[in-house]
């Protein structure tokens, strides 16, 4: 299993996971590892973060972690997301973008996100009249978003939904 239905699958078992834990009422004390995504970690056997101490990163502004085992700094958002973008992703996401949403279809997909649960999870707040929605059009929106995105290290979190909307 591989791409977004990886992705949507791991999230729904780690969401199940939490709930079964927190049915304990303390009673169960579980860390949740997530593997470290750096080059080292990706050919095998991976150093893992906690899952709360990534998160914790993200609320204070962190966008990097050191780790353990090849001592790479990387961001915390590829950790929690499994995927990191690269400049290769982001040129594909906007060909990805232009190809299967019109404009319209482009607006609804970016309010769902503003209001979407991983973006509460985060603290991020995504700002659409800053970005300029309405004024511009599909080309101009598409490059925008993603560098916005891209600067709050959010552009993961937008390509999975945009992935769960489309297949292609």
């Amino acid at each position: 299993m591989s791409g977004n239905t990886r992705n949507q699958l791991l999230s729904l078992i780690a969401y199940e996971i939490q709930e079964i834990h927190s049915s304990f009422r303390g009673q169960l004390n579980v860390d949740a590892l997530i593997p470290c995504v750096c080059e080292e970690c990706s050919q095998g056997d991976p150093h893992f973060f906690a899952y709360g101490d990534l998160i914790r990163r993200v609320q204070k502004g962190k966008a990097t972690i050191e780790c353990n085992k090849s001592f790479e700094d990387v961001q915390v958002r590829d950790v929690l997301d499994g995927t990191p973008f690269n400049e290769i992703n982001r040129v594909k996401f906007k060909l990805y973008l232009t190809d299967n949403f019109n404009k319209a279809e482009l607006e609804e997909l970016l309010f769902e996100f503003r209001n979407s649960h991983e973006m509460r999870e985060f603290g991020e707040r995504l700002d659409l009249e800053a970005v300029g929605l309405k004024e511009m059009g599909k080309e101009q929106l598409i490059v925008r978003i993603i560098e916005y995105c891209d600067r709050r290290e959010i552009l993961a979190a937008l390509y999975r939904l945009a992935r769960s909307k489309r297949k292609g």
